[in-house]
């Protein structure tokens, strides 16, 4: 089964370039359009397949913002990037601690588009340079990783270096535990090892 995104913008060009990026992605790409924030709600009421929504900030009936509260608290399974013309950090923020998987803003290359696309689609959360480099992007990953107490205390193990049996030795646990711990580290981070990890910890923070 192929994907099923709806796109959420005012401006039919943009919708159409959206619609030949995503095609990169799934060439059996189905696509919804909606112009306001009303007709955005009204498709996602009766498609109950969305593989994804890719949502404008501002729109010409109500906030974008709004409408991510309400997809998100309706819908909390359903990935939903923004994609927007502000560069703000903050408002990248907010959007991220109100439940987007991910910010793009409008500058960013197709390619950047498609590689965000498919991160999130992986389980994954893109966060843009411009958040990253900032103190609030710092806050907004560290925030939106949804890791147990205890997944953050093997995550910290993990990024210093230490092996698995020492990572169980000092919190007093079986390596098979560990492995598991590791496994749903890796992929809230949506990376695949070690060195991934390691490279995301210190583009959130954990690292200086």
């Amino acid at each position: 089964m192929g994907i099923k995104a709806l796109l959420v913008d005012d401006h039919e060009l943009l919708l159409d370039s959206l619609e030949i990026i995503l095609k990169e992605i799934d060439e059996n790409l189905q696509v919804l359009k909606a112009k306001t924030c009303k007709a955005a709600s009204e498709i996602i009421s009766h498609e109950e397949d969305l593989s994804l929504v890719l949502l404008d900030l501002n729109l010409p009936d109500a906030s974008g913002i709004n409408l991510l509260l309400e997809f998100t608290a309706k819908h909390p399974l359903l990935p939903i990037i923004i994609l927007s013309s502000s560069e703000d950090p903050v408002e990248m923020q907010q959007c991220l601690n109100s439940g987007a998987l991910g910010f793009i803003p409008k500058t960013s290359s197709a390619k950047v588009i498609v590689n965000a696309v498919r991160l999130v689609m992986a389980g994954g959360i893109y966060i843009p340079k411009e958040l990253l480099s900032s103190k609030n992007g710092h806050d907004a990953q560290k925030s939106k990783l949804n890791l147990t107490p205890r997944q953050h205390e093997v995550f910290k193990l993990l990024i210093s270096g230490i092996s698995n049996k020492e990572i169980a030795n000092n919190l007093s646990c079986t390596e098979a535990t560990i492995k598991t711990h590791i496994t749903a580290v890796l992929k809230a981070l949506g990376v695949a090892n070690r060195t991934q990890a390691a490279l995301a910890a210190q583009k959130m923070g954990y690292i200086r």
